[in-house]
């Protein structure tokens, strides 16, 4: 069985896919996946602090938020740290305009945050 395969198949990743996020409080970096279609993995886009997952047919696929708790206090959420370990779901949301998106997520934990972000496509 091939690493891909195993990593699929495996108890965690499976877990990870139901949650749709996991918080990697080691690196301070927060992966959240779309509840869509997700498509076959074409590559990313880097927006800043954030690495967009991109679909072959153009479709967010998921984001990762590096230094998560540095860009939540940069918004002035104090409690960065508590919102990110206490995270209970997340919502990824995406807005498509010809080659642009714009990027909904949501956290839902201790405080709520709502952010958007734009990201230029390419289908």
């Amino acid at each position: 069985m091939a690493k891909m395969e195993m990593i699929r198949e495996s108890k965690e990743y499976k877990e990870f896919l139901k949650r749709r996020f996991d918080y990697d409080d080691r690196f301070d970096d927060l992966f959240i996946i779309s509840s869509g279609e997700r498509g076959k993995y074409r590559g990313s886009i880097e927006v800043g602090q954030f690495l967009v997952d991109m679909s072959k047919d153009g479709k967010v696929r998921g984001i990762e938020i590096f230094d998560a708790s540095e860009y939540l206090k940069k918004l002035g959420y104090k409690n960065a740290k508590e919102i990110l370990m206490n995270i209970k779901s997340v919502s990824l949301e995406t807005d498509y305009k010809d080659k642009n998106a714009m990027i909904y997520f949501k956290i839902n934990s201790v405080e709520n945050v709502s952010l958007g972000i734009p990201v230029a496509t390419v289908a």
